[in-house]
């Protein structure tokens, strides 16, 4: 059972991420540094990714100080001296620009031919002396591949997927209850878990990812990269085909046998989490409220271990009630747990894009960039069985015919200032909001005998990449050193209706030559139940040949499953480039 509903809640991530292999571009990071730097970039950006995170950075790219003209240097490179005939005359000889010999001849003392040579040129200002990113200095540069990845669990999913890491799929399933505390424990957790998620469909997993490679030349860049989304939920919650195979009188002796292989003494036991009559079986007889007082135990275990809350439990027995006895599951009519027609929804955005970037520097100071993109994207949806046993196959069949695929194009701007240690950036992405088709259609549910169970309409709503305008201000005393404060001034919308990004986030990079080491943080303010993210990232630097790595960790509450922290988000990004 657990096997099976793990698989399920997966499904609407992992079967569409692999029949698409990409996923959409505001929710995914780009660049290595950037997650490294909990995703700061727009104003200290100083490689290929410029393509994303500020096209105006390509302005400074390859680019000489602005001169002034007309300032005199002096610079005395040879000397040469000797004595001269005494002269009654003194004369004096005019520099000018080049080696010139000036005599002063004296009458009363020996003289001294001395040359010299005065040089006019161009003084750098101070204002041209702002380039501390050393900008002017990347000439050309290629991201051989950069490939990134991400997920987070929404709303009270972490809650959810502790609990389904405590369940044990051979002690209860369709057949039955094993006479085991595991047993009784992972039929309470089913429920909660199953009645939890389908009361919520803000319950998910998203996942984001991105890939691919860029190439720069002086102020011109251009690339192609898949970007993508998907994200799964349980939608529909079959609460009639919930039966097993046993009998009530074989199923109440399960719960009791269990009882007893841990001591359990009901005789002893006062109802704490439930009340005496909350369980149907409970008006079985003794043996029915016996088994309901080791029930209402094994919640209150829970409940003090911080498994399952108040609401938790109710759910739970909610559903307990709902089980039904002598069901056959080879009979397509029962209402066997096989026959549950609970769904999972699983929904994505694939999104492969070529852009072209230019950036134009007025002066020293400002800058200004555009990317333009042409852009191919497919969206795609489909339901499958929660409790089937081959999930994916039921979605491979599905995903192939429920896809719709159009062509868009998308308009980023950017604009950068630079002061002697701060710089500041702003970036608008997809400002014209490109849009691409939806789909309806009608799926069959099918049972693991492949018979038809039901059939259910699927609205897939077109996907518009919705416009982001991200500001970002930079201390940057050296190239070697920086810190960087982004800010995503408005939300973004994603697959999950209820699920919006809008990112507030903190980043520093310290190269020590052959390395170099990035930490960082970001925080989702349009999710108010979602914490902060710590980020780090290292990289090492071999002359040209740049390889680097960085990853997120959520800070807060996570998840654990089996005994290992998962995070409630989590990332990594890995990249290999040339920079010159």
């Amino acid at each position: 059972m657990k096997a099976k509903f793990v698989l399920r809640l997966g499904v609407g991530l992992f079967g569409i991420m692999a029949a698409q292999q990409v996923l959409a571009e505001h929710a995914a990071f780009v660049g290595h540094r950037a997650q490294g730097m909990g995703g700061a970039g727009v104003a200290t950006v100083n490689d290929s990714s410029a393509q994303w995170q500020n096209p105006a950075a390509f302005g400074f790219f390859s680019r000489d100080p602005d001169p002034v003209q007309g300032a005199v240097t002096n610079a005395v490179t040879n000397v040469v001296a000797g004595v001269a005939a005494p002269d009654d005359t003194n004369s004096v000889a005019t520099a000018s620009d080049g080696a010139e010999t000036n005599t002063v001849v004296s009458a009363l003392i020996p003289t001294t031919n001395i040359t010299y040579d005065i040089t006019m040129g161009d003084i750098i200002p101070e204002r041209a002396r702002v380039d501390n990113a050393h900008l002017a200095e990347n000439d050309w540069g290629w991201n051989l591949l950069g490939i990134g990845v991400g997920y987070t669990m929404t709303e009270d999913m972490p809650e959810y997927i502790t609990q389904i890491g405590l369940i044990d799929g051979d002690s209860f399933d369709g057949e039955g209850l094993a006479g085991t505390t595991e047993g009784v424990e992972s039929m309470l957790l089913v429920g909660s878990a199953l009645y939890g998620l389908a009361g919520n469909p803000d319950n998910a997993f998203y996942v984001d990812t991105t890939a691919g490679m860029n190439f720069r030349i002086g102020k011109i860049g251009f690339g192609i990269r898949a970007f993508g989304e998907a994200a799964g939920f349980v939608d529909y919650l079959d609460t009639a085909n919930l039966g097993v195979e046993q009998s009530e009188a074989e199923f109440i002796a399960a719960i009791n046998v269990a009882a007893s292989s841990v001591g359990f003494n009901p005789g002893t036991w006062n109802f704490q989490t439930i009340s005496a009559n909350a369980l149907n079986i409970s008006t079985n007889g003794v043996s029915g409220q016996n088994a309901a007082k080791y029930i209402d135990y094994q919640y209150t275990q829970l409940k003090n271990e911080g498994v399952v809350t108040e609401q938790n439990i109710d759910d739970s027995v909610f559903m307990a009630n709902q089980v039904t006895y002598n069901q056959d599951p080879d009979d397509p009519t029962s209402s066997s747990i096989e026959n549950n027609k609970s769904t999972v929804t699983a929904r994505g955005f694939g999104l492969v894009e070529v852009p072209i970037s230019y950036g134009y520097a007025f002066n020293d100071n400002f800058s200004i960039g555009i990317t333009a993109k042409g852009m191919y994207g497919t969206v795609t949806g489909t339901k499958v069985q929660v409790l089937s046993d081959d999930p994916f196959e039921s979605a491979a069949d599905n995903l192939e015919e429920n896809t719709e695929a159009s062509f868009n194009f998308g308009l980023d701007l950017g604009a950068l200032y630079r002061m002697k240690m701060l710089q500041f950036g702003v970036v608008a992405h997809n400002i014209n909001a490109p849009t691409f088709k939806g789909f309806n259609d009608t799926i069959e549910i099918k049972n693991d005998a492949g018979t038809v169970i039901d059939t259910v309409a699927i609205d897939v709503p077109d996907y518009t990449m919705d416009p982001q305008v991200t500001l970002g201000m930079a201390f940057i005393p050296s190239k070697r050193f920086m810190l960087e404060m982004s800010y995503d001034v408005l939300e973004t919308g994603t697959l999950l209706k209820n699920y919006n990004i809008q990112r507030l986030s903190f980043g520093g990079e310290l190269d020590l030559w052959l390395l170099a080491l990035r930490l960082g943080a970001y925080n989702n303010l349009a999710a108010e139940w979602q914490d902060w993210v710590a980020t780090a990232g290292v990289g090492v630097n071999l002359w040209a040949m740049r390889l680097d790595v960085g990853g997120a960790y959520s800070i807060g509450a996570n998840a654990e499953y089996e005994g290992t922290e998962i995070p409630e988000e989590a990332r990594l990004y890995a990249a290999v480039s040339v920079e010159f």
